[in-house]
């Protein structure tokens, strides 16, 4: 799904280019969808924008609205949505295109078209008041109402926090991925009701919420990797506590996929206050350096980001200036030692009670006869022989031969002959992608009712197999064997 920063931004681009020009002609399958000369209809509703100027553009949320005089044009970019002018992309925003434009419009001088995207005719009026009456409530807007917001929210008492989140009339231009990450830096767990939490939880959740906003607009502005700075959406553990992420499917919209940690999201805002929750404007500082961390350069040269509540820091601080917490650094193995000052610093444990590995030698040194290296050699060798154990198992996803990582598994969701066939491919960036490409499901189990191979679904259910692959008949639902295998090694 196209979110409201992403929309923001292609009205910007839109605006910018093309506004004051006339319409010439329009096409595209939209156009084509309403023409049927056999019934006598030789125009669609489109054919209106042919002579008139684009005197304004607005966006409001996920809605993008292009004036033309009286009448105006509403676009919707649904999942994966884009633009191009005169066929070139203006945006970083995510986006596919297709054979055939939703909508082209050839203007005086340029040619825009709209891909996998929702189009409409409405009245200028409409939309001008669609736009009056939520501009203020856009996540993304410069004239945000953080007061509103709260309100708006706190009146939908019985609801999931995590559907009104997503509600386009309360929060317009807030997605999945915001809704996700916007929940874990509140530490609030999404399928909380609204009349659980306090009005402090909402105020922060709205700030946070904004906050993830703007990282998102920016990204997308400037071509910066989003994920560097995303914590909870698509993984597998959690960025803070190392535990389990749980995916599930919550709330009025089942194909809107959550992901949270039972750990850090448990709603006690006093205590994560200290702890885990970014301080107020810490997230947006991550942006507003305009820095990011050069690999090259030594640890001491860069400024760093605080592991607790994200404030980036200048290069010589040794604590961070908002929480305190002391800069944690890559310690090699050669540094961890038994007995040396720097071990009871490691962040294995919590901030306030750091692993002392001098103490707890002592300790095991008092209470075995045994010396302390005959204790930690077989522990080591136990380890080992574990995670060789674990690499063989997740050795069933291959890495790919130009960059020797491990690849990603993904579903065919093109209509045809391999609809819903997993394959291999390069884990990198499209631009950086070494083109390796290989079927997954060669390598499944053949279900037993039909003898054909079987497709990887996911547990949602919440619990302890929640976010486990399994192998199970790829028929449909009413058609399926009943076959069931966990995929181990897939995930």
């Amino acid at each position: 799904m196209v979110e409201g920063p992403g929309c923001k931004i292609k009205g910007e681009k839109i605006k910018g280019k093309l506004k004051g020009k006339i319409v010439k002609s329009v096409h595209g399958n939209a156009v084509d969808k309403e023409i049927k000369p056999t019934k006598g209809i030789t125009t669609s509703q489109f054919h209106q924008l042919i002579g008139r100027r684009l005197d304004e553009v607005q966006t409001v949320g996920k809605e993008l609205f292009m004036y033309f005089g009286e009448i105006c044009l509403r676009v919707h970019f649904l999942m994966a949505g884009s633009f191009l002018v005169n066929n070139k992309k203006l945006d970083h925003d995510h986006g596919g295109t297709a054979e055939t434009a939703s909508l082209e419009i050839q203007l005086s001088e340029d040619k825009l078209s709209f891909y996998k995207s929702g189009v409409i005719i409405r009245s200028s009026q409409v939309c001008q008041e669609r736009y009056e009456n939520f501009h203020d409530l856009d996540i993304c807007s410069p004239v945000f109402n953080q007061k509103r917001a709260v309100a708006m929210v706190m009146e939908q008492t019985n609801r999931m926090v995590c559907d009104v989140l997503l509600d386009q009339d309360i929060l317009p231009g807030v997605g999945n991925i915001i809704k996700n990450e916007a929940l874990f830096d509140s530490g609030i767990k999404p399928d909380s009701k609204i009349n659980e939490l306090k009005e402090e939880h909402v105020l922060h959740l709205v700030k946070m919420t904004r906050d993830f906003s703007m990282i998102f607009y920016k990204c997308r502005s400037t071509g910066t990797n989003l994920g560097k700075f995303m914590k909870i959406y698509n993984k597998g553990k959690c960025a803070q506590c190392g535990g389990k992420v749980v995916i599930c499917r919550l709330g009025e919209d089942n194909d809107r996929m959550t992901y949270f940690c039972g750990q850090c999201q448990d709603n006690n805002l006093k205590q994560k206050q200290t702890r885990t929750l970014p301080t107020k404007n810490s997230l947006l500082g991550w942006v507003q350096t305009g820095k990011l961390q050069q690999m090259a350069q030594p640890e001491e040269a860069v400024d760093w980001a605080c592991s607790v509540c994200t404030l980036v820091n200048r290069a010589a601080a040794v604590t961070c200036d908002a929480c305190m917490t002391k800069r944690e650094r890559n310690l090699t193995p050669d540094v961890i030692k038994q007995g040396s000052k720097t071990a009871p610093h490691l962040t294995n444990g919590t901030k306030d009670n750091p692993i002392n590995l001098t103490a707890n030698s002592q300790k095991r040194k008092s209470a075995d006869p045994v010396t302390s290296n005959t204790i930690k050699r077989p522990k080591i060798d136990k380890v080992v022989k574990k995670e060789e154990k674990q690499d063989a198992v997740v050795s069933k996803i291959p890495p790919c031969p130009g960059h020797k990582q491990k690849c990603n598994m993904t579903e065919v969701r093109k209509k045809g002959d391999n609809y819903l066939r997993w394959f291999f491919s390069c884990s990198l960036p499209r631009s950086k992608q070494c083109k390796f490409f290989k079927w997954a499901d060669e390598s499944f189990p053949l279900c037993e009712g039909h003898v054909k191979p079987c497709t990887i679904r996911t547990v949602m259910k919440q619990g302890q197999n929640n976010g486990r692959k399994f192998f199970t008949c790829s028929f449909p639902k009413n058609k399926q064997c009943g076959y069931f295998e966990w995929a181990i090694g897939y995930d």
